[in-house]
């Protein structure tokens, strides 16, 4: 996540975004996280992250970080 929170301080558009973490959850292996996830909350990851919330905390909510 904060790879994708890096990433937004580009000014990263949603559908770039989408496309990072399509990647990311794709390499995860994760049963419960893929692309079809990815496509149903895209928009409130976006702003999350366009809200500055903690990345940390986003990974820890999404049960991608150890």
């Amino acid at each position: 996540m904060q790879h994708a929170k890096d990433y937004m301080t580009s000014t990263t558009t949603q559908a770039e975004l989408e496309e990072l973490l399509l990647g990311v959850v794709q390499q995860s292996g994760s049963d419960g996280l893929g692309p079809a996830w990815v496509r149903d909350n895209i928009e409130v990851i976006y702003h999350f992250l366009e809200d500055e919330l903690d990345p940390h905390l986003i990974c820890n909510a999404l049960g991608l970080c150890e």
